[in-house]
C-alpha cells in the first residue's frame, strides 16, 4: 500500500497550499489504508472470514503504530521549514559609517553645532528649529538651532543609522 501511495497517488495530489492539518489528515488516510490491506492480507493467509468489526481494529492499530513515526517526521519537516524560513527572513546587519564630529548648520550658516553622531539620539522639527537631542555620559541635552530638518537630514546622509521615521523626526537607529 506505501508502495501503490508514493508512486502511483502520491506524485498526483498537489500539496502546494498544504497545512498541517492537510497533512495529518493524508497520513491519517495512508495509515488506514494500510490497515485495510494488512487486514485483507492477514484473512487471506489465515484463511478467516471477513468481519467488519476486525477491519476497524486493523485501521485503529494501523493509525497508533504509524502515529510516532509520521509525528517525529513533521517535527523534523517543519522545523526545517522554519529554520529556512527564518534565514529567509533574516536581514542582514548593515555595517554603521560613523563620523568623528559633523557639523550640523540646519541650513542656517548662523548655526553651528559640531557633535559625534553616536551621541545623537533624535532629532525633532518646530516650526522653523530643529532640537537636537544627545545623550553623553548619562546625561541628555537638547540644543536648539534655527533651520529645517530637512537641511539637516542633508548633513546627515553621509551616518548610514539615521532614518527620517516622521515628518518631523530624524532618529538615531545605530543606538538602539
Amino acid at each position: 500500500m506505501l508502495v501503490v501511495f508514493v508512486y502511483l497517488i502520491d506524485p498526483v495530489v498537489t500539496k502546494y497550499n498544504w497545512t498541517l492539518g492537510k497533512s495529518i489528515l493524508w497520513d491519517i488516510f495512508i495509515a488506514s489504508s494500510i490497515g485495510v490491506a494488512n487486514y485483507f492480507y492477514t484473512t487471506i493467509i489465515f484463511n478467516q472470514t471477513l468481519e467488519f468489526k476486525y477491519v476497524l481494529v486493523f485501521i485503529w492499530t494501523a493509525i497508533l503504530v504509524g502515529s510516532i513515526p509520521v509525528t517525529i517526521r513533521y517535527i523534523i519537516t517543519f522545523n526545517r521549514i522554519y529554520k529556512t524560513a527564518l534565514k529567509e527572513a533574516s536581514i542582514p546587519t548593515e555595517e554603521v559609517i560613523w563620523q568623528n564630529e559633523i557639523l550640523i548648520m540646519a541650513g542656517n550658516p548662523k548655526n553651528e553645532f559640531s557633535i559625534n553622531p553616536r551621541n545623537i539620539v533624535y532629532l525633532s522639527s518646530n516650526d522653523n528649529y530643529v532640537t537636537i537631542v544627545t545623550f553623553k555620559a548619562d546625561t541628555v541635552k537638547k540644543t536648539h538651532l534655527r533651520g529645517t530638518l530637512r537641511a539637516a537630514e542633508e548633513e546627515l546622509k553621509r551616518n548610514s543609522s539615521f532614518i527620517r521615521c516622521h515628518k518631523s523626526y530624524i532618529i538615531n537607529a545605530g543606538i538602539c
